[in-house]
């Protein structure tokens, strides 16, 4: 849609173009003059959009379409310095920054580098600017050491590109035609005044780096003086190569500055002095006079002579024109005379006058007030600090009267609250005094406000009323009484729905209702939640049919949205999110996104994943994709939002794709972790727990694992989750469900025969078993034993020294686990956990051929329980790869017939044959019992004899190669006869897969 809007409005204008252009004009590149055009009238996206398709267009010249590149960067530059959204802005600003780079790189002989270098230099020296803001901004709280850093980088490069920029501008010039007598130089004049003027330019440019580089240090630090010496120095230098020009008038203001910045104001006043004797000139001088006398000011007053400053600035503002008083660089002066008089009044010498300076204040700083602008926010809270406990009430004695004075104290309650805002830096003692200040002038506006509604006038118009009442449901809402607020606000949009209050009016009403179904939903009163969710639902509506192009309509469709994904409608969610205006649609689709994750994962937690799940999570997907998408070019997220970016990394790492996760985990303006810092997340630590555990996730199953990153998210974890015991308990808790995850990631890498991998994941992976074998004895049972057979399961996957230095751990972690119930058989909870060690230590044995102590452990736990059979196998096993390994005939044996006989004359290990036995005849009375649970055992037995039956024979044949002559012959006979036996008695010997390992077999028994 958004592109079909884009090239409508280009055709319209390329159609204007060609219309009213002049005739000169088509013999031109009209494409150059038709990108101007858009380019006057502020078009820049639409510019954007055309360069990138300026191929398709047939006005085009070669010449145009070789400078493209370097405009559609120039063309994201400009649409960057104009886009509010942070993350936007510097996206834009890296593509610009790259392409203009590139440019440059590519055609270094261009007549069109320069402008590259010049444009290239001025954005990095923005950014560095901007990055510095930052910084100086995160210093008032205690932080910004590596902004400074970076906007210092920014600012080097910046200088670097721009001295390339010089040194071209100078070839050039010295390369121009030289002019003759007698011949038109009007070209050449031309094109050396251009390059002159970008010359001067670009070196002040390179001097004002410095100056503003000097504030990337600590304020008294040497660094900052040595950079603001030599910032003064190439100050002083350009003032004396353009001297009586504008840029050598600025070179010697920003000269001063330096001193300023030093603290040698005296300096400063001189070069300032010098500057103030000049005729005041055009425009563009006065204004340079005006930031003259604004720096002579702040000098003035720092020295403390604030009767000279006064004066100064009361006589240039008295000079000035009337149009010139609202412009920034008078605001500056007038904000500064307020300050000399605060400071005069404030003098124990000040005279009788202060009644009328005090007037005088409050006039200078509403001028500043009211006009955006360096001082606007400083200037709204002096006046709040001024006004003290606010206004005196005022008797009105009509609706016009209390109408005025109630917007004068909605004015002054904004003031108070931004006065409010920034004392918590500034003055941290005035906070609870301006709290209160804004209480006061909300009360007195209530109260003006009621009192204009009982005039009975009948000159008063519709509009007014409405607004009146407006007002009022604003001011019930933000005071707390939010009844009487969804009330009026309700009235307006149900009564004047054409008045220009009644969208908002009924977000009002909107917001209340939100938060009465909230409260309903705290309470868990099914009753009250019903209700609640219905008047929700019927003002949303409203909202929606009568306003569906406002941003009311937007908050409410979302709402609606919210509400059907709540009751499980995700159709009706996926309909109300298709209404949605495009710009609009990425925030629902995150939040759609988010519930239907969650939703598919309840699904999975309960076994459920069917088809409609697999549904769920696809569409999750789709819908998160396009959420992110969307939010990616906001600056800020909010909570909910942030954790539907949760879901998103946690929906790709579980699709496996890990790279993507990392990527939008680590997204510097909305990915989780960069939420974390965030002091209005600092109370959900659920969410700064799962985004950890989504990190640690993350960084251990990327490819190649980022090792340091997963150990500092775990100090991150330890940190977020606290000390107490039942803390401490969630975090293990956490790294146990997160090993599984990893665990199975493993597995799947192994199975795919993805080896090299599963082995880089494995090794990240014992980072978190060392981690949490950390966690000392107050671990519970399940805890250890889950963690030795980790341990033993990544022996497993790998080869060599690391799967032994695994495996070993995992006999010591068994060890130390039998050894503790055997001190305290309560530490184990039932004597089967005790076996099932006993049974897991034989197996760490086993995988490192300790098999005499392997069959031991087996021993131990069947010496108990004889009729396990699991662990009839894994003692006839280990006795079979005993002989095997050792080439010893008489452990193949005992592996087959049994061994270790007892009182009663039968062995407690059983063997293969007697397995086979004892799984024939129990599939035979499991089978005899007709029901599917016996069917189902039946089964398991089925496949147990046929198991046993098979590793009787492979342990035979493994004796007769074993042996020579007569003797092997006769083996291999045996092995032979068996298998012919067994398929007599079972033609398809227990299905494709035995059939196929005893064929085998029996045809290596036949060689």
């Amino acid at each position: 849609m958004y592109n079909r809007l884009m090239a409508c409005r280009i055709l319209g204008f390329a159609i204007f173009v060609l219309v009213v252009g002049s005739n000169a004009a088509l013999a031109e590149d009209r494409a150059s003059e038709f990108l101007a055009k858009l380019r006057e009238r502020g078009w820049y996206d639409v510019a954007l959009e055309y360069l990138e398709h300026a191929t398709e267009d047939p006005l085009a010249s070669p010449e145009f379409l070789r400078r493209a590149d370097l405009e559609i960067a120039i063309a994201r530059s400009e649409i960057a310095r104009r886009t509010m959204s942070e993350n936007q802005r510097q996206a834009m600003l890296s593509e610009a920054i790259e392409g203009l780079r590139s440019f440059a790189a590519n055609h270094p002989d261009s007549p069109d580098s320069l402008a590259a270098l010049s444009e290239l230099g001025n954005l990095l020296a923005d950014q560095g600017l901007t990055t510095l803001k930052k910084a100086e901004q995160l210093t008032s709280q205690g932080g910004g050491e590596q902004l400074f850093e970076k906007a210092r980088t920014s600012m080097e490069e910046a200088a670097l590109i721009l001295e390339q920029a010089e040194s071209s501008i100078t070839q050039r010039l010295d390369t121009l035609p030289r002019a003759r007598p007698g011949q038109s130089n009007k070209e050449i004049l031309k094109q050396q005044q251009v390059l002159e003027d970008k010359q001067a330019e670009v070196r002040f440019l390179l001097a004002n780096l410095n100056y503003e580089k000097a504030r990337t240090f600590p304020q008294d630090s040497t660094e900052r003086r040595e950079v603001l010496d030599v910032a003064a120095a190439g100050f002083n230098k350009l003032q004396k190569e353009y001297e009586n020009k504008l840029v050598g008038f600025y070179a010697q203001l920003y000269e001063g500055r330096c001193y300023q910045d030093m603290g040698n104001c005296g300096e400063a006043l001189e070069i300032y002095d010098r500057l103030m004797s000049q005729p005041l000139g055009q425009a563009d001088f006065r204004k340079l006079l005006s930031r003259a006398v604004r720096y002579r000011a702040e000098c003035l007053l720092t020295a403390g002579n604030i009767d000279k400053a006064i004066e100064e600035c009361r006589d240039w503002l008295d000079r000035s024109r009337n149009e010139e008083l609202e412009q920034t660089e008078w605001l500056a002066v007038s904000f500064l005379l307020a300050n000399a008089y605060i400071q005069k009044i404030d003098d124990d010498d000040a005279d009788g006058s202060v009644s009328r300076m005090r007037a005088e204040v409050r006039k200078l700083l509403r001028e500043v007030a009211r006009q955006p602008g360096e001082f606007q926010n400083e200037a709204r809270a002096a006046l709040a600090l001024l006004a003290g406990g606010g206004t005196k009430p005022v008797e009105v004695k009509g609706f016009a009267e209390a109408f005025a004075a109630g917007k004068s104290a909605i004015e002054q309650l904004g003031s108070a609250q931004l006065a409010a805002k920034l004392a918590v830096n500034n003055n941290p003692d005035a906070v609870s005094d301006l709290k209160q200040q804004a209480d006061d002038n909300r009360t007195a506006a209530i109260g003006y406000f009621e009192a204009a509604l009982k005039f009975d006038e009948a000159d008063v118009s519709q509009e007014d009323l409405v607004a009146a009442r407006y007002y009022l449901s604003r001011l019930y809402w933000e005071g707390g009484r939010t009844d009487e607020a969804a009330e009026l606000g309700l009235e307006i949009a149900e009564k004047h729905p054409d008045s220009p209050f009644a969208p908002t009016a009924a977000q009002v009403t909107l917001a209340v209702y939100e938060r009465q179904f909230l409260e309903a939903q705290t309470k868990k009163n099914v009753d009250e939640i019903a209700k609640a969710s219905e008047k929700l639902r019927q003002i949303a509506e409203l909202i929606v049919d009568r306003w569906n192009d406002s941003p009311a309509a937007v908050t409410a469709t979302n709402l609606l949205i919210s509400i059907a994904m709540r009751e499980n409608q995700f159709d009706e969610a996926d309909k109300l999110l298709a209404n949605l205006p495009a710009e609009s649609r990425g925030m629902a689709s995150l939040g759609l996104g988010g519930s239907l994750w969650t939703r598919y994962l309840q699904l999975s937690a309960e076994g459920k994943e069917d088809a409609s799940a697999e549904d769920l999570k696809s569409n999750a997907a789709v819908l998160l994709a396009e959420g992110y998408q969307s939010l990616s070019k906001n600056s800020q997220v909010s909570l909910s939002q942030a954790a539907d970016v949760l879901y998103y990394v946690q929906l790709l790492l579980a699709s496996g794709d890990v790279t993507r996760a990392l990527a939008v985990l680590e997204n510097p303006g909305v990915g989780p972790l960069a939420q974390l810092d965030r002091e209005e997340f600092a109370s959900s630590s659920a969410f700064a727990l799962e985004t950890c555990k989504a990190a640690l996730q993350v960084y251990l199953s990327v490819d190649p694992p980022l090792e340091k990153q997963a150990i500092a998210m775990m100090e991150r974890l330890e940190d977020a989750t606290g000390s107490s015991a039942q803390a401490q308990r969630q975090l293990t808790g956490m790294y146990v469900s997160l090993g599984l995850q990893l665990q199975k990631e493993i597995k799947a890498l192994t199975a795919s025969g993805d080896q090299d991998k599963a082995r880089r994941v494995a090794a990240a992976f014992a980072s978190l078993i060392e981690k949490i074998a950390e966690r000392g004895e107050s671990q519970s049972w399940s805890v250890r034993t889950w963690l030795a057979e980790t341990s033993l399961q990544l022996g497993d996957s790998l080869r060599g020294a690391d799967a032994k230095r695994y495996i070993e751990q995992a006999e010591k972690a068994y060890r130390s686990l039998l050894a503790d119930a055997e001190k305290d058989p309560k530490s184990a909870p039932s004597e089967l956990a005790i076996l099932a060690v006993h049974k897991k230590l034989g197996e760490c044995l086993l995988s490192q051929g300790k098999f005499a102590p392997a069959v031991e452990q087996f021993s131990a736990v069947l010496a108990d329980k004889p009729n396990i059979l699991e662990l009839q196998r894994a003692a006839a096993e280990a006795l079979q790869q005993w002989g095997s390994t050792e080439s010893d005939p008489k452990k193949l044996d005992e592996a087959i017939q049994g061994t270790q006989p007892q009182a009663d004359g039968k062995n407690l290990i059983w063997g293969w044959l007697k397995m086979a036995k004892f799984a024939d005849l129990a599939k035979r009375n499991a089978a005899a019992q007709n029901n599917p649970a016996s069917s189902a055992k039946a089964a398991k037995f089925y496949d147990l004899y046929f198991d046993a039956r098979f590793h009787a024979a492979e342990a035979r044949l493994a004796g007769a190669n074993m042996a020579s002559g007569d003797q092997r012959a006769k083996q291999l006979n045996t092995v032979r006869q068996s298998i012919e036996t067994l398929k007599q008695l079972y033609p398809d010997l227990g299905g494709p897969v035995w059939q196929q390992k005893f064929n085998s077999l029996l045809k290596e028994a036949q060689q």
